[in-house]
């Protein structure tokens, strides 16, 4: 039986992203930060700027520092959300850590000078250096945001070839299988024995058929998104192929809401899994078999279930991973960037695997 083990949330899968150009970009602004402010002491005071300015100057840069680190893990934990989400989050981040750092920078300046730094501390310069140090972080928010949308480009695009790969891969996968000598035999004896049973009507409509199937499967976009509705009209084409196959052995039943109908999946995503389910467990179970695909709704989100009877003989000791659902797993994934989980394994007496996708709708 081929089989997957239980995969949960996909977003575990993905490997974390390096932070090494964040945290570059990070350390050379306050760098050049602590540059230019000690360029503009050195120009007011003529040359003669004191050291007493360089620590504290150079520990505010390290304040700066982990301040701008903290910026990016909060962006980093809204990569999620909507970019009006983002920017709101980007806007308040740079207002609070404005006055944070004045704060820090006022004490760290009364503990070398105290006098000067009081002196100094009236309401129209705190107001001053707030909104300074607002407008610092303001552009620390919107590097970072920047870097954060090239990067989402750059991963999309490494998705999305990955996932046209896969789909052509999928898609090349399912016609061998429509046209393994095997599938075409049994379909083909199958026919003959309507015949000569006496039941023309039936064998033209299994011609009919798999002229059908074969003609859908060829037509579809393995990239493109199809309603659900569609998916499941393919899919039963398949069956109704394999229910002639299997007479009185198989069962199909399908669950299909009508407020789910239009929920968009890719293309031909349920046929591997339906596929592993005919082959290791309808055919080699000599009794009758149940195959159950159900749509249903789960908060925000689509769950699909394909079970399928299993004698207990065939159920696996181990769970292994087959490249048919491991096939199904990696498009999702790749499909819905971690928005998405997958579930397989033996249940009692079932084999059974649950997708769950966000919902989108078509047109």
């Amino acid at each position: 039986m081929e089989n997957v083990a239980t995969m949960g949330s996909l977003n575990s899968r993905n490997a974390p992203r390096s932070i090494a150009p964040i945290a570059w970009l990070i350390v050379i602004y306050w760098i050049g930060q602590f540059s230019v402010l000690t360029a503009q002491r050195l120009v007011y005071s003529g040359g003669k700027e004191s050291l007493l300015f360089l620590g504290p100057r150079a520990f505010m840069a390290l304040v700066g520092v982990s301040l701008s680190f903290a910026i990016a893990a909060w962006q980093r934990r809204q990569s999620s959300s909507s970019w009006t989400r983002r920017l709101t989050f980007a806007f308040l981040a740079a207002f609070l850590a404005a006055p944070v750092h004045g704060l820090i920078n006022f004490a760290a300046f009364q503990v070398v000078m105290p006098k000067e730094n009081m002196a100094g501390a009236t309401l129209d310069t705190v107001l001053m250096a707030t909104v300074q140090w607002f407008w610092t972080y303001a552009a620390i928010s919107a590097l970072l945001l920047t870097a954060s949308y090239s990067d989402a480009l750059l991963e999309r695009e490494r998705r999305l070839a990955d996932l046209q790969g896969l789909a052509h891969s999928a898609q090349m996968r399912s016609l061998r299988y429509q046209l393994n000598p095997h599938f075409m035999f049994n379909t083909l004896n199958s026919v003959a024995a309507l015949i000569a049973g006496g039941w023309p009507e039936q064998a033209e409509r299994m011609v009919e058929n798999l002229a059908d199937f074969l003609r859908a499967s060829l037509a579809v976009d393995p990239t493109d998104d199809l309603t659900l509705e569609r998916e499941f009209e393919l899919q039963s084409l398949y069956l109704s192929i394999e229910s002639a196959r299997f007479a009185d052995r198989l069962t199909v039943e399908t669950i299909l809401p009508p407020e789910l109908r239009d929920v968009l999946v890719p293309s031909l995503i349920l046929q591997p899994i339906i596929e592993n389910a005919i082959k290791h467990g309808v055919a080699r179970n000599a009794e009758s078999s149940t195959l159950r695909i159900e749509a249903s709704r789960d908060g925000d989100r689509m769950q699909l279930t394909v079970s399928n009877a299993v004698p207990k003989a065939a159920l696996p000791v181990r769970i292994g991973t087959s490249v048919g659902l491991a096939n199904v797993a990696r498009r999702i994934e790749l499909r819905y960037a971690g928005q998405a989980s997958f579930e397989a394994g033996p249940e009692a007496d079932c084999f059974v695997v649950k997708i769950k996708v966000p919902i989108h709708r078509g047109e």
